[in-house]
């Protein structure tokens, strides 16, 4: 399955097989992504709030120099996020590429009321972690890449028309500290 940033079809990937190594990691969404500028955070419809946005800061999965430093600011919430028309009722997965930077834990949340995110990533440990106050009964998982990037995905149930998708800092108090974000991807329907 490929998938292109941007909203269009285009770099084609494959499944990461047993010996892992360089240039091998797998594209898990479908082709229609929701959100718009999947892969330029700190432009329009995306919006910060307390963290710093870095692009071309690292290679990213696909050996190329686009991933982004997602770096907290400030002792609460730092986060980035993106608002989406959506059908109330309907299914809906958001996922993210990671990489541990100097701290290794961050969250995704669909967003459609209520303030909880629904599942700590611990990108070192490689686990998800749902959160028991998370809204909507979401589900989740994170998939180890090569070069220490992971997959990392929350799927839910919408509850009303607007999603707001949201890539967050871990626990707060992460001032200074950062990790590695690339491709940020909304999509109807499960993962697979």
């Amino acid at each position: 399955m490929s998938f292109g940033r941007g909203g269009a079809l285009g770099r084609g990937f494959s499944r990461m097989g047993a010996g892992g190594g360089a240039n091998t990691w797998t594209q898990f969404l479908a082709p229609t992504n929701l959100l718009s500028n999947p892969n330029a955070f700190s432009s329009a419809p995306w919006s910060t709030f307390q963290a710093t946005l870095t692009s071309a800061a690292a290679l990213s999965p696909d050996q190329t120099s686009d991933a982004w430093q997602f770096a907290c600011n400030d002792n609460n919430y730092d986060s980035v996020s993106q608002t989406v028309t959506v059908t109330n009722g309907q299914t809906y997965t958001l996922g993210v590429y990671a990489k541990a930077g100097n701290i290794s834990q961050f969250t995704l949340e669909q967003r459609y009321g209520g303030s909880a995110y629904d599942f700590l990533y611990d990108l070192a440990a490689g686990t998800a972690t749902i959160n028991g106050g998370a809204s909507g009964s979401p589900t989740g998982g994170i998939v180890r890449l090569a070069n220490g990037w992971c997959f990392c995905w929350t799927t839910k149930q919408a509850s009303g028309t607007s999603n707001l998708a949201i890539i967050g800092d871990g626990q707060g108090g992460q001032s200074g500290k950062n990790i590695l974000i690339f491709n940020a991807q909304l999509k109807l329907g499960p993962l697979h």
